[in-house]
């Protein structure tokens, strides 16, 4: 038999090659799209509702393709915004450092906490409270207390215009500080979506948020409080792995509570550190309060205008600070910058939280964001993720790390994380 090989013969089967091309290409396509449908998990739990459980809830609403049904389940020892070291944390918002340089991924850490914020202040309503209860101060002030802080702040201020501006001791800091009896040398005023929150009030209507967001998809949220003993002890994680079983993912963003638990501190590079903190009513009249303060330690505004929180101690040891030393740490380290507020604040309370710390690397100190290993990850579910160690940096690197975190969890591919950010790797190479 012959086969006639005409002049378009070459034209015919190159068309024959690109459709068989194309063909297979379509249905790899459809593969991918069947695969990642059937991959894509259903039901999410989410145990920890502080600031990296409810941004990656957030953001797992928020991912999800519309269409799909997805269930998010959050699990907490308490009420929202009530329980946790993200509950009584200082609330400081901002990208710089003690030193005023800017923190790895500062601006971008910036810019998706503001978006979070933007999205609870426009459903605080729901929860009773207001976008000024969420957001209390839009500027925050690094205070100057030597010569070199002077010329640390003031680079910074020529460096980032955009974000800050170095502001002079005297008339210019009038009404930011009792005048006369301070030591303060200038301050560097932060601003620009540097802000000062009220956690409890951003906690619940950010969870305010999640709830509408749920409803808008037609997806499901929901919050669990986990009650006395049910807690996460060595005793109880059988249960808990059974009570998970039926769950496509499970995100750890539990803090200092899970640690030790099932995850050992020893197997990884973080500490556990104790942070206590003074709330501090203050005279109705006293203008010197109205601003948030950093230098080393903070006096920061609370949502009752008369009140201060000021913190934080830095504990490593087991045993915790009594009252004494933790009211002889703060003041020695604040009375520079406000000495009337120790001669006229009355203490109210003492508040402590607990948080992961991570070591301090290239990039400073990064959080753990990731899929669990095997073999820790088997103690609690097959598909275990984890996000935890935001230490003192919650409110910046909550909203960025939950962003890339959900978009994990939901295409079950961890290198996505790392194809964004590689840095985050770091606790599975120590």
């Amino acid at each position: 038999m012959t086969i006639s090989r005409g002049p378009n013969f070459c034209v015919a089967l190159t068309t024959v090659r690109q459709r068989a091309v194309v063909q297979t290409r379509a249905r790899t396509k459809t593969k991918m799209a069947l695969d990642s449908a059937l991959s894509t998990p259903q039901r999410v739990a989410v145990i920890g509702g502080g600031l990296a459980g409810l941004s990656t809830t957030y953001h797992l609403l928020e991912k999800m393709p519309s269409g799909r049904h997805l269930s998010v389940e959050v699990f907490d020892k308490g009420l929202v915004g009530t329980a946790g070291a993200s509950a009584v944390a200082g609330g400081l918002l901002h990208p710089l450092s003690p030193r005023g340089k800017l923190v790895h991924l500062g601006m971008e850490g910036l810019q998706a906490t503001n978006y979070l914020l933007d999205k609870a202040q426009r459903s605080s309503a729901d929860v009773g409270c207001t976008p000024e209860s969420v957001v209390l101060r839009n500027e925050l002030y690094r205070v100057a207390m030597t010569p070199n802080n002077v010329k640390q702040l003031q680079t910074t201020a020529q460096t980032l215009p955009e974000l800050c501006e170095w502001v002079d001791s005297g008339t210019d800091l009038s009404g930011l500080f009792s005048e006369g009896d301070n030591s303060v040398l200038g301050a560097l005023r932060m601003y620009n979506g540097c802000k000062v929150i009220h956690p409890p009030s951003y906690l619940s209507s950010l969870w305010a948020a999640c709830e509408s967001l749920a409803d808008e998809k037609e997806l499901s949220v929901s919050w669990n409080i986990i009650h006395g003993d049910d807690g996460f002890t060595e005793s109880t994680l059988s249960a808990w792995k059974n009570r998970l079983k039926d769950f496509d993912a499970v995100v750890v963003s539990a803090g200092s509570g899970m640690f030790g638990t099932f995850l050992p501190l020893a197997s990884l590079p973080i500490q556990l550190v104790r942070g206590q903190s003074l709330e501090m009513r203050i005279p109705s009249d006293a203008q010197w309060s109205k601003n948030a303060l950093l230098c080393g330690k903070y006096v920061s505004p609370l949502a009752d205008k008369d009140t201060v929180l000021v913190g934080a101690t830095h504990e490593f040891q087991e045993n915790a600070l009594n009252v004494k030393g933790v009211l002889a740490e703060l003041k020695i380290r604040t009375e520079g910058m406000v000495p009337k507020l120790w001669e006229q604040g009355v203490i109210q309370r003492m508040t402590v939280g607990y948080r992961v710390q991570s070591e301090r690397g290239r990039h400073g100190r990064l959080p753990i964001v990731g899929r669990i290993p095997m073999p820790f990850a088997e103690a609690l579910h097959r598909n275990a993720w984890v996000f935890s160690g935001l230490s003192s940096r919650g409110l910046l690197y909550h909203g960025i790390f939950g962003e890339a975190l959900a978009g994990a969890v939901l295409q079950g591919n961890e290198s996505l994380i790392h194809v964004s950010y590689p840095e985050l790797a770091w606790w599975q190479k120590s």
